[in-house]
């Protein structure tokens, strides 16, 4: 799972853009480290426990909107519950 920020920043978005807030941010160490745990999609999702940990009977979509899976992407920007407040803020 690690490197997958770097490999999503080469096919999508602009990748001195996307990183400035590693150098620009002024953040704690720990905080830094938390943020880009989320983006190599290291963080606990029902999707990460399904199909990363294999764990059985674990229910994939999202806690929110119960009409996706629940991924990284879909908690930080696709979930019709979250994103239109959540995100913004």
């Amino acid at each position: 799972m690690h490197g997958r920020h770097p490999y999503d920043l080469s096919q999508y978005v602009d990748i001195e853009t996307s990183n400035k807030w590693l150098t620009n941010a002024d953040l704690f160490t720990e905080t830094e480290g938390f943020l880009t745990a989320i983006q190599d999609q290291f963080i606990i999702t029902r999707n990460y426990k399904n199909y990363i940990l294999k764990l059985p009977d674990t229910e994939e979509l999202s806690r929110r909107c119960i009409k996706e899976s629940e991924t990284i992407q879909h908690i930080t920007a696709a979930c019709e519950q979250l994103a239109p407040t959540e995100y913004v803020d």
